[in-house]
């Protein structure tokens, strides 16, 4: 029940979610690319290439931007059911990372694994910022982060269960499946690249320590650095960049994403929703029994600052690209590195436990299933009392507000029916006149230019207008 409240939300908005510019840019050279005559795969690897050269190294995110765009070309629905799978599959694959990093790895019994899971979920679902995720909710960035975490949660995954497994078929199928994955999730930009050697590097190094997998462990992150190493060196990142990075600019992009970090903790540590959370987490890990391990659990403390550290450099190469002033509000940026956080969080809770079950021979209070849900009962009905004021601050409560009060639909239905007039009509230079319609849910803006502009500089209508074949599309607010 608990996984359905929380993710049912995001489910149903995308139902309305529709194309923005980016999404046009895509598929537009996808098509035309097509409409030479070349195959899909051809296009998706010509303009992988093409942007490896020119733009970035993520050939991943390149590649699959292209190849799916080719396939949905800005359908309506099928960017909404597409929407739909992707968020599917990013909650599919964090319940195998959680099954597999607490049952198989750590040793916690099968039954508190739906119980991590629902911890972190209301994580994503519940803290700041993750309602009005670009990721979520905005087609090309669905694909190009969503979809990309999500092959890395099912990376470590097959990475911890080819742990697991004696030598054998399975164990050599696991094996490819992580190598394949972490080469893929190194493919993604260079915060998602980050994101996932981190991870990646975890694995190994419990495989090597705990399960003295050395060959195994050694080949997986092997293959994953080799992907992230043909990400970083391409000639696009530099291009792009467009001056040469100083050693001085290198030092201060590491000062300001560990100062974006700390900060970043800070506004999770406001927000008592957070405490609430970490409270259940808590109570469901430190009241569980856990099989012994081959591994130490040593110097916890060090263990956690690392996991920091991680964080921090996911956020580095936004922050040597863009800056800080730009990250603060790269809600992107902030998926994969709030994602991380959530992550580390309990992955340190997990390691904690381990090390007090070493030091004190084994620490578990008896908390059964029952008395922990009436713990769950009594923190949420203490939010209720003493935080009323603050509960639209939760954001699957208030898509839940903003679902029943039908503002999904009235913001949805305005932008397509732009998007409709635009494909309508017959004109070349388009004109439309429409009442203006705020936004103020979750739905990324497709960033409408209103009045008149230049077709040949402003990005969005003409992006739109280049996909309906037109020269130019002007809008105008009653």
């Amino acid at each position: 029940m608990a996984v359905l409240i929380l993710t049912i939300p995001s489910l149903i908005i995308t139902r309305y979610v529709y194309p923005c510019q980016d999404d046009f840019h895509y598929a537009f050279y996808a098509q035309e690319t097509m409409a030479e005559g070349h195959g899909l795969f051809y296009t998706a690897m010509k303009w992988t290439i093409h942007y490896y050269k020119t733009f970035c190294g993520c050939y991943t995110s390149s590649f699959l931007g292209y190849f799916i765009s080719g396939i949905i070309n800005c359908d309506l629905w099928g960017i909404r059911i597409f929407e739909f799978c992707s968020l599917l599959l990013f909650y599919g694959a964090l319940y195998l990372f959680v099954y597999a990093v607490s049952h198989k790895l750590m040793g916690f019994p099968r039954e508190r694994v739906l119980p991590f899971y629902c911890v972190l979920l209301a994580m994503l679902n519940g803290l700041i910022y993750y309602g009005w995720h670009e990721a979520f909710y905005w087609f090309i960035t669905s694909i190009q982060y969503l979809m990309i975490t999500s092959l890395i949660l099912l990376g470590i995954a097959a990475f911890s269960f080819g742990l697991c497994e004696e030598a054998g078929r399975k164990k050599t199928l696991f094996c490819i499946a992580a190598s394949v994955l972490g080469f893929l999730g190194s493919g993604g930009t260079l915060s998602i690249a980050a994101f996932c050697c981190a991870l990646y590097l975890l694995a190994a190094l419990w495989g090597i320590a705990d399960r003295r997998e050395w060959k195994a462990s050694s080949l997986i992150m092997g293959i994953t650095l080799l992907g992230a190493i043909i990400n970083g060196v391409a000639p696009g990142n530099y291009l792009r960049a467009g001056e040469t990075q100083t050693i001085t600019d290198v030092i201060y992009a590491g000062k300001m994403s560990v100062k974006y970090a700390i900060e970043r903790w800070e506004t999770f540590a406001e927000n008592p929703v957070f405490w609430i959370i970490m409270i259940l987490l808590f109570a469901f890990v430190f009241s569980a029994e856990r099989q012994q391990s081959k591994f130490d659990f040593k110097l916890p403390g060090l263990f956690v600052l690392v996991l920091f550290g991680f964080v921090s450099g996911i956020i580095f190469p936004a922050m040597l690209g863009y800056g800080y002033d730009v990250y603060e509000i790269l809600m992107r940026g902030n998926f994969i590195s709030d994602t991380a956080f959530y992550l580390y969080i309990f992955m340190g809770t997990l390691y904690i436990k381990g090390w007090l079950d070493r030091k004190y021979h084994t620490v578990s209070p008896k908390i059964v299933n029952r008395d922990t849900a009436w713990i769950g009962c009594f923190l949420l009905a203490a939010l209720l009392v003493f935080e009323r004021d603050d509960w639209d601050r939760i954001p699957f409560i208030a898509q839940y507000r903003e679902l029943s009060a039908g503002m999904f639909a009235e913001y949805s239905d305005f932008c397509v029916d732009i998007y409709r007039q635009i494909e309508e009509s017959d004109q070349d230079i388009v004109e439309i006149h429409t009442d203006y319609v705020e936004q103020q849910v979750c739905l990324i803006g497709p960033q409408f230019f209103e009045g008149w502009y230049d077709p040949e500089e402003e990005y969005a209508n003409r992006t739109i207008a280049r996909f309906y074949g037109k020269r130019a599309v002007y809008i105008y607010y009653n």
